[in-house]
C-alpha cells in the first residue's frame, strides 16, 4: 500500500537554496489546520522594484493586516470552527484561519502568516478558495495532531474502480459516527469526482486527486488520506469494501480507549488495533478483507504509517503490522460481520503486473530486511505540488513533486536479483515440495516458469473445485486450496549422446502430459554430448543443467524432508545401488518422480508413454533459428522430395568414437560388444555398395549424408559428384558447435521419404521418430 509522508522546502535565510528539513523542526510553518505548509523562496531585493525596497518586516506586517481584515470580513457571517479538542473556541464570527493570521502578525513571519491565509482548505472547518502563489510551491498535506479532532474519519484510495465505487461509497455515507470521508484518487482515467458528486449526499465526501502516477503505489496513497484526516481515529477501507452502518459501535472500545477487544475472541491489555484476518473468513468474499484497518490516526502517524518504499505488491500491510507490534499495539480481528467485500472482475484491479503474489509478498520483506526501518522522521517520503486553482471546500487536485525510492532501487542489482532468486524459491519449496537443491541449480528464468506452471495447476484445480461445490449449491463454501492435491513434478535426467536423450525426453514429455506433472528435464553437458539443451532447442522447458545430488540420493530427506516426497527411477544400472533397466514405473499422485535414462520409461500403463505419444511431443521441440535456417537451405536443393535419399553413416567404430568415455564401465560387457558389432557393419563401404544400387534404379537420385565422420562427405564426394548433400563443416566431436551439425543432421535426415541408417543407433531411431520414416538399417537390411 501506499502511504504519504510528505517534506517541504524550506528558505534558510542564508544561501536562498530550498532545503528539504523534516517539519516538525519548523513550528513557525505551523497554520491553524495544518494541512498544507508552503514556502516562497527570496528574492534578491536588488533585483525587486524600488518600492518594495522597503524593510521586509513592514512590508508584510502591512500586508497580512490587510489581508487579515479581508479574511475576517468575509467570514463575519459563517459558522464558527469546531474548536479542536482541549483548544479553546474562537471568539463569534472569527474563523480559526482568522485567529490563526490575527496572531501571525505579531510573529513577524511571513510565511507563517502565508500558511495561515491558505488554511481554510480540505481538512479544515472553513471553506476559501486556493490561494494562487501555492501552486509554485511544495506542500505538505498534513493535520498537525494538536489540530486534530475527536471523531472518525473513513479513508479509501482508488485508482479506477469507478462502477465498484458506486456500489461502496452509498456505504460509505451511511455508516453511523463517521464525521469524515477521504476518497484519494489515484490518477484514475476519468476522475473518480464526477461519480462521487453524483451520488446522494456525495458532496460529503472529500476528494484528493492525485495526478501523475501511472502505477498503483497503495503505500503512498494510504499514507496521503490518513495524513490529510482530521479526526482521531481511521477507518481504512478498499475501494472494493462495503462498511456496515455499526461498524464504529462494534468497535467502540478503540474509541474508549479501552482495555480490552469489543469484538474477535481475544483480550488485550494495552493500546491495540483492528484488522482483517483472512483465517476468520467465513465463504469466499471474507478471504478478500484482510486489509480492512481500524486504528487511532495517532498509532497510525507515529510510527509513520506504511513504508513508502514499497512500491510494488506484497508485504505493506505486514509490514505496518510488525512496527505497531513493536510500538505496543495489539493486533485484533475486525469483525467480518460489519465489512463485507464487492465481488469484481480481477481485471479491475489497481495493481498490474504482478506476476507472482505470494513472491512478491516475499521479495519486499527481504529487500526490506536490509534497510532502516521506516518511521514517521524518514526523510525520503513523499512532496506533493498543487494544481492551481484547484482547492475547494472538499476538493484538490496535487502531483507528486518528489518521491521516495523504491526497495528496487534502494539496494544493488545483485542483491535484488538474489532476493528474487530466494523469494521463488521460499514458494517453490514451501508451496510446491521443490527441493533446494534442485531450486538453487535452477537459473532466474527456469524458476519463474516453473512456479508459473505450477501455479497454474493450482488454480486449474480450484476452478474445478469451485465449479464442483456450485453444482452442489455450495456456492458460499470457501475452497481451501490447502486441502487441493498439490501439483506433482517430474524430473526426467536424460543421459548419454543426442539421440539416446532425446529418447528418453520424448517418453518424459509424453508421461508427464498424460499424469499431469510437470517436467523438469536434467540436461547436464558431459563426454557424450557437451552441447547445453538451449544450445540446440528453443523450446521453453524448464532445464536444469547440473544434478546436484547423485544416485543413490542417500539420506537427502534428512536435511531436506521434501526429498521424502520422491520415488526414484534409475535405468543406468551400471551405476548400482538399485538401479534397474526397464523397472516399472507407477504413476503415484502423491509423489514427485524422479528418472534417469537413455530409454524410454517402462510405464506399467502405455497410455503414459508410447511410440506415438512419445515420437508426438519429440515433433514439438523447436530447434534453435540458426538449425532451421541451414535445413531450409538444404530443402531448396530437394531435401524432402523423391528426388533425395538419406544416407547415415555410423563410420567410427568404438575404439575411435567418445573421448573419455570407458564403454565397458557404461554399457557392461554384452552390450559393448553388441554396439561394436553393428559399428563395424555400419561403415562407409557398406554404404557406398548400396549407393550403387539405388543409382541402378533411380539414375538421378541425390543423397543427403549425415555421419560422424567429416572425411565421408569428401570421399562420397569424389565417388558421386554433384549427387552428395550436406551441411560443410570441418569437425565431428560433441562440443557444442559441432553438436549444432550434428542437430541439422538429425532434423535433415527426419524430412527425407527414404533413409538408410545405421543399427543400434539412437541417432538413426531419433530421425525415425521425428520424420516418422521407418529406416532400412545397415547389416541387417542392406550389407548384409
Amino acid at each position: 500500500m501506499a502511504r504519504a509522508q510528505v517534506c517541504r522546502f524550506y528558505d534558510d535565510g542564508a544561501s536562498g537554496a530550498a532545503l528539504r528539513r523534516p517539519i516538525k523542526r519548523l513550528p513557525e510553518f505551523q497554520n491553524s489546520s495544518g494541512l498544507f505548509y508552503s514556502a516562497k523562496g527570496r528574492r534578491n531585493p536588488h533585483s525587486s522594484p524600488f518600492f518594495l525596497q522597503i524593510p521586509r518586516t513592514a512590508f508584510l506586517q502591512v500586508l497580512f493586516v490587510l489581508a487579515a481584515l479581508f479574511v475576517i470580513l468575509t467570514n463575519h457571517n459563517s459558522s464558527p470552527a469546531a474548536p479542536a479538542e482541549n483548544t479553546p473556541a474562537a471568539p463569534n464570527g472569527e474563523s480559526s484561519a482568522a485567529r490563526a493570521l490575527a496572531n501571525s502578525i505579531g510573529v513577524g513571519s511571513g510565511v507563517a502568516m502565508l500558511n495561515a491565509f491558505a488554511s481554510k482548505t480540505l481538512g479544515s472547518s472553513d471553506a476559501a478558495d486556493h490561494h494562487p502563489s501555492m501552486s509554485d510551491h511544495a506542500i505538505r498535506i498534513s493535520v498537525p495532531e494538536a489540530k486534530v479532532k475527536k471523531g472518525v474519519t473513513l479513508v479509501a484510495v482508488c485508482m479506477g474502480r469507478h462502477d465498484t465505487v458506486k456500489k461502496t461509497a452509498p456505504a460509505w455515507l451511511n455508516v453511523k459516527d463517521v464525521n469524515e470521508i477521504i476518497l484519494v484518487d489515484w490518477s484514475s482515467e476519468p476522475p473518480l469526482e464526477p461519480v462521487i458528486r453524483s451520488l446522494p449526499e456525495g458532496e460529503r465526501v472529500k476528494v484528493i486527486r492525485v495526478n501523475g502516477e501511472t502505477s498503483w503505489v497503495l503505500s503512498r496513497a494510504y499514507n496521503l488520506a490518513v495524513k490529510a484526516a482530521t479526526y482521531s481515529h481511521i477507518i481504512r477501507t478498499d475501494c472494493d469494501y462495503q462498511v456496515g452502518e455499526d461498524f464504529v459501535d462494534a468497535h467502540s472500545k478503540l474509541m474508549e480507549h479501552a482495555q480490552s477487544s469489543a469484538v474477535g475472541d481475544t483480550a488485550t491489555t494495552g493500546k491495540h488495533f483492528y484488522a482483517g484476518n483472512y483465517n476468520l473468513a467465513r465463504n469466499e468474499n471474507e478471504v478478500h478483507l484482510n486489509g480492512a484497518v481500524f486504528i487511532r490516526r495517532k498509532d497510525f502517524v507515529d510510527i509513520g504509517g506504511y513504508d513508502e518504499r514499497i512500491q510494488t505488491y506484497g508485504w505493506d500491510d505486514e509490514d505496518l503490522y510488525n512496527r505497531l507490534d513493536k510500538a505496543g499495539l495489539k493486533k485484533m480481528n475486525i469483525s467480518y460481520d460489519h465489512v463485507s467485500h464487492v465481488k469484481h472482475d480481477d481485471s479491475d484491479r489497481a495493481q498490474s503486473g504482478v506476476k507472482f503474489a505470494t513472491v512478491e509478498i516475499d521479495l519486499n520483506s527481504l529487500l526490506l530486511s536490509k534497510l532502516q526501518p521506516w518511521t514517521k522522521e524518514s526523510k525520503s517520503a513523499t512532496s506533493y505540488r498543487a494544481k492551481e486553482g484547484s482547492v475547494s471546500a472538499n476538493s484538490i487536485v496535487i502531483e507528486a513533486e518528489e518521491k521516495p525510492k523504491a526497495l528496487r532501487d534502494l539496494v544493488s542489482t545483485e542483491r535484488y536479483e538474489e532476493a528474487w532468486a530466494e523469494a521463488l524459491g521460499r514458494r517453490l519449496h514451501d508451496s510446491y515440495a521443490v527441493p533446494w537443491d534442485i531450486i538453487a541449480n535452477l537459473a532466474i528464468k527456469e524458476k519463474e516458469t516453473l512456479l508459473k506452471r505450477l501455479m497454474q495447476r493450482t488454480e486449474n484445480r480450484e476452478r474445478a473445485k469451485r465449479a464442483e461445490l456450485d453444482r452442489a449449491g455450495r456456492t458460499s463454501e470457501i475452497v481451501n486450496v490447502d486441502t487441493l492435491p498439490t501439483p506433482r513434478i517430474l524430473i526426467c535426467h536424460c543421459m548419454h549422446g543426442l539421440g539416446n536423450r532425446l529418447r528418453a525426453l520424448g517418453s518424459c514429455m509424453s508421461f508427464a502430459k498424460e499424469a499431469n506433472r510437470e517436467l523438469v528435464v536434467v540436461w547436464e553437458p558431459d563426454s557424450h554430448i557437451e552441447a547445453k539443451f538451449f544450445d540446440m532447442f528453443k523450446t521453453p522447458l524448464v532445464v536444469l543443467e547440473k544434478m546436484p545430488v547423485q544416485w543413490p540420493f542417500a539420506d537427502v530427506e534428512k536435511w531436506d524432508s521434501v526429498w521424502s516426497q520422491f520415488k526414484f527411477h534409475n535405468y543406468m544400472e551400471m551405476e548400482g545401488s538399485g538401479a534397474v533397466k526397464g523397472e516399472k514405473i507407477f504413476d503415484i499422485p502423491n509423489k514427485h518422480m524422479y528418472y534417469k535414462g537413455a530409454y524410454i520409461m517402462e510405464a506399467d500403463n502405455t497410455d503414459l508413454t508410447n511410440w506415438e505419444k512419445d515420437n508426438d511431443m519429440l515433433r514439438s521441440l523447436e530447434p534453435i533459428p540458426e538449425v532451421k535456417t541451414m535445413i531450409a537451405d538444404i530443402e531448396g536443393q530437394g531435401l524432402g522430395t523423391d528426388r533425395v535419399i538419406g544416407l547415415h553413416v555410423r563410420n567410427r567404430t568404438l575404439e575411435k568414437d567418445i573421448k573419455n568415455v570407458d564403454f565397458v564401465k557404461e554399457y557392461g560387457d554384452e552390450a559393448t560388444q553388441t554396439m561394436d558389432m553393428w559399428r563395424r557393419k555400419s561403415g562407409v563401404q557398406n554404404f557406398i555398395r548400396q549407393i550403387n544400387l539405388i543409382i541402378k534404379e533411380k539414375p538421378d537420385v541425390k543423397f543427403f549424408v549425415a555421419t560422424d565422420t567429416y572425411e565421408v562427405i569428401g570421399q562420397l564426394e569424389d565417388h558421386y559428384p554433384d549427387r552428395i548433400l550436406s551441411f560443410k563443416r570441418s569437425c565431428d566431436d560433441r562440443d557444442g558447435e559441432c553438436v549444432k551439425y550434428a542437430l541439422a543432421d538429425l532434423y535433415a535426415l527426419s524430412k527425407c521419404r527414404e533413409l538408410y541408417g545405421s543399427n543400434w543407433s539412437s541417432f538413426t531411431e531419433a530421425a525415425e521418430r521425428i520424420g516418422n520414416v521407418k529406416a532400412k538399417l545397415a547389416g541387417q537390411d542392406f550389407g548384409v
